[in-house]
């Protein structure tokens, strides 16, 4: 029962609630964050693929000129949104697909086998030789993934991950979601 910002409902939730936030604090945002929190635990349960990709944010000029470029914080308020348009995608995706509904599915297939490959095989020349296995599998790649995560490696290695997906395509087929770890997926929400 209010139009908030991302970083306003954050701060109601780390103890900094104002005037709009208050009233909802208690009544709405604790328990969304309680529903995010069970949303998040099946989120790790299912091992999602988890790029670290920062967004950056241009800001312009008064004329149009580029005055700074950023990376915005992100929030568990961002996450908590993240989960449930998922949540939301993924029902509509199973309601329509055990009624025989046609539809569009968002299907996102597996890294191509050769490029995870090559990929394994050049993190087998660097630092974390240790912790790349032998069988290049998506399994594998989330093993990599988060080994990476906190390294000075981590950027190099999500980018390069990356280069092995393969592209992200709209059909009326059920094949699943490899990066969201989704086997049944649409676009009901409007993009993020």
């Amino acid at each position: 029962a209010a139009k908030l910002a991302y970083g306003q409902a954050q701060a109601a939730i780390d103890g900094a609630a104002d005037e709009k936030t208050a009233p909802v604090l208690e009544p709405v945002l604790k328990p969304l964050w309680d529903a995010y929190a069970v949303l998040k635990r099946g989120r790790e349960a299912r091992e999602p693929l988890e790029l670290d990709l920062p967004e950056r944010k241009i800001v312009l000029k008064p004329d149009g000129t580029v005055d700074r470029v950023f990376v915005p914080d992100r929030l568990d308020a961002h996450r908590l949104i993240e989960e449930f348009m998922i949540a939301a995608n993924e029902a509509v995706a199973r309601f329509l697909t055990e009624r025989g509904e046609n539809f569009l599915y968002r299907s996102h297939p597996d890294p191509d086998g050769e490029k995870l490959l090559g990929l394994f095989r050049t993190l087998q020349r660097t630092d974390m030789a240790e912790h790349v296995p032998m069988d290049p599998t998506p399994e594998a790649l989330q093993h990599v993934l988060r080994v990476a995560a906190g390294t000075d490696q981590e950027f190099i290695v999500n980018r390069l991950a990356l280069r092995t997906m393969m592209q992200a395509v709209y059909t009326p087929e059920h094949e699943g979601h490899f990066g969201l770890a989704s086997d049944c997926y649409c676009h009901f929400t409007s993009p993020i």
